[in-house]
């Protein structure tokens, strides 16, 4: 499991989540460049920011409800319902078979 305590945590070229990421309030996981999946029975979980830039992001798992999605470039794909607090897109792709609801700002 990786825990974000502050800050940002950036990753590149794509990759695979098994298992849990805690992201403590404030901090954002940046995604850049490549496929990142978030696989069934993972988890992310706090208040966070996730940034897709330029990144293909799969969600087969829910991430936490309070998170905030931010797009500019790439995707965001869901498999599975989400609901989300807000969501911000300058450019890129939503995606996927499944519901995505934003409880707070568009």
């Amino acid at each position: 499991s990786i825990q974000i305590e502050n800050g940002t945590l950036q990753l590149q070229g794509g990759g695979t989540n098994q298992g849990a990421i805690v992201l403590n309030t404030g901090t954002t996981l940046r995604l850049s460049g490549g496929t990142f999946t978030h696989q069934a029975g993972a988890s992310m979980t706090g208040e966070f920011l996730l940034l897709a830039d330029g990144a293909t992001v799969n969600l087969q798992a829910g991430i936490s409800s309070s998170a905030s999605l931010s797009m500019s470039g790439g995707s965001i794909s869901t498999m599975v319902d989400q609901t989300v607090s807000s969501l911000a897109q300058s450019g890129g792709t939503l995606a996927g078979s499944a519901i995505l609801t934003v409880s707070g700002s568009l």
